[in-house]
């Protein structure tokens, strides 16, 4: 009779040490997404506030945290890194399903009464979905089966977000053009970029017309301060206008208001010889800065058209006798017209 009591003591006191140690309750008791609604291309965080109640406690690798993001907002990035290593993110390890959207943290430590704190995760916003909001859920799981004594209604919670359009990919802090010998050196600076992918340089003569002659690559994302300049060596003689294009990844783009420059560069461009039998020549300090040639005879009829410059010349021998007028148009959109005799 004694053994069999001793026996069903000792039983009790093995159940209710089990019961010591597992009559506890973690608990998901608050998550938020912020800032709520989110820009697209920009920064936040979803905070989850993990607190542990009741008595005992709960062994190391016994109780993990899983939060799934949508695919409008997702971690930043998009690995463990973003879990801060401050708060309650510590103290668990972390592995992230980049399939399942998935940030799943195992305890690392033994949780007892009023153990916990806050989960901070980076995320940024990629899919517009205003007015509608994206719910993250953050989940408690158990990989070594259910905790006696935990509360299960407190294991989840929902948090949605909202992800709204970007008004610009990049904050410009300045854009000036300058002028330096006969080029045009113009320099940029930009305070922060958001999926920015590159800035294009456009120069007109009228303000009308703009034509592409460079471009820089952007950083893409940055929130420190960038500079960028570009250096134009074939201003045309006059006034020069530029201006910039700041293009996204996803291929929206912004103009910068123009700036301007005036040079005076003499431009040597002649043709000979004039009268003209057979072979036109056109003499320039530089051929390839030459980029169209075009006659026209007396009526304002296009006789011909030629994008490549050659030293040999232009065959003007089969073209009747008269007087054309040529125009010479250069790379940096100035041009210049010449009236020849054709005999």
């Amino acid at each position: 009779m004694k053994k069999v009591l001793l026996n069903f003591c000792s039983l009790a006191l093995f159940l209710s040490l089990t019961l010591q140690v597992y009559a506890i309750d973690p608990a998901i008791s608050a998550l938020s997404v912020a800032p709520n609604p989110i820009q697209q291309y920009d920064v936040g965080t979803i905070v989850a506030n993990f607190n542990v109640g009741g008595s005992g406690s709960i062994p190391i690798g016994s109780v993990g945290v899983q939060i799934s993001f949508p695919n409008s907002y997702l971690p930043d990035p998009q690995s463990i890194a973003a879990v801060r290593a401050t708060g309650a993110g510590s103290f668990f390890n972390w592995i992230y399903d980049s399939g399942a959207r998935t940030l799943t943290g195992i305890s690392n430590q033994v949780f007892v009464d009023g153990d916990g704190g806050l989960i901070t995760i980076d995320l940024r916003g990629y899919v517009v979905t205003d007015p509608s909001f994206d719910n993250s859920v953050a989940n408690l799981i158990y990989p070594n089966g259910a905790l006696i004594g935990n509360e299960v209604g407190n294991d989840n919670l929902l948090a949605g977000g909202r992800v709204v359009v970007n008004p610009s990919p990049v904050s410009l802090l300045s854009f000036t053009a300058q002028k330096e010998a006969q080029t045009a050196v113009l320099s940029w600076g930009t305070a922060e970029e958001i999926n920015s992918d590159r800035f294009e340089i456009e120069h007109s003569l009228t303000g009308k017309q703009w034509q592409k002659i460079g471009a820089v690559a952007a950083q893409g994302n940055s929130r420190q301060t960038n500079w960028y300049s570009f250096v134009d060596d074939n201003p045309a003689n006059g006034t020069n206008l530029y201006r910039l294009r700041m293009i996204d990844k996803d291929g929206s783009n912004e103009v910068t208001r123009a700036r301007s420059l005036d040079f005076e560069i003499l431009v040597e461009t002649t043709l000979y010889p004039n009268p003209v039998v057979e072979k036109l020549l056109i003499k320039a300090d530089d051929l390839s800065k030459i980029r169209r040639v075009e006659l026209y005879n007396a009526t304002g009829r296009t006789v011909f058209v030629s994008e490549t410059i050659s030293a040999q010349g232009i065959d003007v021998k089969n073209l009747p006798n008269g007087f054309y007028v040529v125009r010479v148009t250069r790379t940096n959109g100035s041009s210049d017209s010449f009236k020849v005799l054709k005999q």
